[in-house]
């Protein structure tokens, strides 16, 4: 469980893996924490939990990899399971993967993540649902490797040894690329539905564009490495520059917004109506499409950047 400064939030984790439906003997709880300054640290040592709770320091904030990584080493279980500092487990969270892994050991297995409620009152929140891209539904089917999401993912460390460590040079796209090996090892990506998390991290829509773009200037060090995955990512296609000869349709059409919804100005004024219509609670179809529009465009110039940066290096 990698952790940087998400004390409170960490609190409510840890307090939702004393509920599980299975004996703590079964599982410990590695928690990772990079550099953290809120108590988290503290709030580990002090914490009395039924299973084994561990605490591995890293003094610099050196990503999510580099922390995840540790956890894998340092586990003494050869079952693993990354859970995020801010996902409350289900109480069946635990089982569900004991019994999945024991049908499928050799398969990377994504739990579910749904809203953690209470923490999500905003309008922006409750109409255009920000969260709905981490759920990956109630079947148990296998996933394509773009599905597969880092902050709730277990796998055996037999097949974590075979794929290799996450890469501690990408600050977003980690997971992602870490699925992509393992399904080129020809390892299976299986939805776990009966293994539910709920995601308990707030953030203002403008925190949620940042992050986007963030995120996205990692893309174009993915697609320089796999030039195989250009076009073959749902959405992210629409980052890629436009083939006036063989886009068409929606295709070109997506391609043309994103780009739109980009420019600058494009940003500032969708932005200001956005923010305006969220503190006035209206217009709720207004505001969902705005928000989905300016997230994608944000994602877009994050893409612009990681793609400007990797040309200058």
């Amino acid at each position: 469980m990698p952790c940087h400064n998400r004390c409170e939030a960490l609190r409510l984790t840890l307090e939702a893996l004393c509920r599980q439906s299975v004996p703590g003997s079964d599982y410990e709880v590695l928690v990772v924490d990079q550099a953290s300054t809120d108590g988290s640290r503290a709030l580990v040592r002090s914490y009395a939990a039924p299973y084994t709770l561990r605490l591995i320091e890293q003094d610099g904030k050196y990503g999510i990899s580099v922390a995840r990584n540790a956890g894998v080493q340092a586990a003494e279980s050869e079952f693993i399971l990354l859970l995020d500092a801010d996902l409350l487990a289900d109480e069946n969270l635990v089982d569900a993967h004991l019994a999945r892994h024991a049908a499928a050991p050799e398969a990377l297995l994504c739990g579910r993540v749904l809203p953690y409620l209470p923490a999500y009152t905003g309008f922006v929140d409750h109409i255009a649902n920000p969260e709905a891209g981490l759920d990956r539904g109630t079947g148990n089917e296998p996933f394509a490797f773009y599905q597969a999401f880092g902050g709730h993912l277990a796998f055996s460390k037999a097949v974590f040894a075979h794929v290799g460590p996450f890469d501690p040079l990408l600050k977003g796209f980690e997971d992602i690329e870490f699925a992509y090996r393992a399904s080129q090892l020809g390892y299976a990506i299986l939805n776990n539905a009966r293994a539910v998390s709920y995601h308990n991290h707030p953030r203002s829509p403008k925190e949620r564009f940042e992050q986007a773009r963030s995120y996205n200037r990692m893309l174009p060090i993915v697609f320089e490495r796999y030039p195989e995955l250009k076009g073959q990512i749902p959405g992210l296609s629409d980052f890629e520059p436009v083939n006036w000869q063989m886009d068409r349709g929606k295709r070109l059409i997506n391609k043309l917004r994103v780009r739109v919804f980009g420019l600058p100005a494009v940003q500032s004024g969708a932005q200001a109506v956005l923010f305006s219509l969220d503190r006035s609670c209206r217009a709720p179809r207004l505001v969902r499409f705005l928000f989905w529009q300016l997230l994608i465009g944000n994602g877009y110039l994050g893409f612009r950047e990681g793609a400007a940066r990797n040309s200058a290096a």
